[in-house]
């Protein structure tokens, strides 16, 4: 049996419990598990109190709930109640909390996965999901696979309403847009799409004919993208990580994006398309520091975790794991003025750092 690797982590909307996929090989078989821990001050503090910018993160979950399959994404519906979704095409709804008949005197208990969890099942064909992305406004999730498609779930009614292929190789995230309910923003190994979610369409054919109807599309000249955000202080531009370590800021308004360069400097580009090659390998999550809009974060298959300052262009922080990270998420500390950031790697290690 290989060990467990970190897929995914996420905190809830108030950083008060952590949510973490895991995945495991069991000779052809794959399983794994979700499990949820509680954050509060004394773990971020102890970390300050720290001399190292680096502490693993060894607290024991609250409630760890196996699976069938592997998990490799997780968004929180409310403070307690999240989607999870896994490499078997079904899409579950976990509560975080020990139920009344839980011994809380084994914070580690593990609770059965039961039918009545799966909220959508097989809904992509049987492909792995990807990424899933709640709009918290309209409640309204995007779920995205390795079968191309992207599918639009209304939650408070549990139900489908729309379906998009949009792309022609494997998705690997869909966002929703951080300024409109109705836009989304979508990465894929053959390129970039942003699409209005009124325009219900099933299919813009196999070799992404139609880009008309697209409001952007991007091809990336058979380089994947694995990451995306969207800039957090105007509707206009995004980011995306490609497979080869590169960072692009594209603006939907200008259509021509920059080339890929080997280097950060940008004194060729315009002022809006840019890009940036800060890693040596694939870029698996790219997010904004939410204390200072400047500050990309960005974590890669090199090992590499790298805070970029998008303003004066350099790299303000840069720490290096012992395996490959594949998740992080920002702590909130009311305290005093460090940042703090939880990540996973894929050799099931969370740490804690502070910068």
């Amino acid at each position: 049996m290989i060990p467990s690797s970190i897929s995914f982590l996420k905190l809830n909307n108030d950083k008060t419990k952590l949510g973490v996929c895991k995945s495991n090989l069991t000779n052809s078989v794959w399983n794994g598990s979700v499990e949820f821990f509680d954050i509060n001050n004394n773990i971020i503090n102890n970390n300050n109190n720290n001399n190292n910018n680096n502490k693993k993160f060894n607290e024991i979950p609250n409630k760890s709930i196996p699976f069938y399959s592997g998990t490799t994404c997780l968004e929180w519906i409310d403070n307690e109640k999240c989607l999870v979704s896994g490499d078997d095409s079904n899409i579950y709804l976990l509560n975080s909390c020990l139920k009344e008949n839980d011994n809380e005197d084994k914070p580690s208990k593990k609770n059965i996965l039961k039918d009545d969890d799966i909220l959508f099942e097989k809904v992509h064909n049987n492909s792995i999901i990807s990424h899933l992305n709640l709009n918290l406004n309209t409640k309204q999730l995007l779920s995205s696979g390795w079968d191309k498609l992207i599918k639009q779930w209304d939650i408070n009614t549990n139900s489908l309403i729309s379906e998009f292929s949009l792309h022609y190789k494997k998705i690997n995230q869909t966002i929703w847009s951080e300024f409109n309910d109705f836009l989304f923003l979508s990465a894929s190994d053959n390129g970039i799409v942003i699409w209005d979610s009124r325009i219900n369409i099933s299919n813009i054919g196999n070799n992404g004919g139609n880009k008309n109807k697209s409001i952007f599309l991007n091809e990336t000249n058979g380089i994947p993208v694995n990451s995306i955000c969207w800039s957090k202080e105007n509707d206009y531009l995004f980011y995306a990580g490609l497979k080869n370590g590169t960072i692009k800021q594209f603006d939907i308004r200008v259509l021509t994006p920059p080339p890929t360069t080997n280097s950060i400097d940008n004194s060729n580009d315009n002022d809006n398309n840019k890009n940036w090659k800060l890693h040596e390998l694939g870029i698996n999550q790219l997010s904004f520091n939410e204390n200072n809009f400047n500050e990309l974060i960005s974590i890669s298959d090199d090992s590499y975790l790298k805070i970029f300052n998008i303003k004066t262009q350099e790299i303000i922080f840069k720490y290096k794991s012992l395996d490959f990270i594949k998740s992080f998420d920002l702590l909130l500390n009311n305290n005093n003025n460090n940042n703090n950031l939880i990540i996973g790697s894929i050799d099931n290690n969370l740490n804690i750092l502070n910068f």
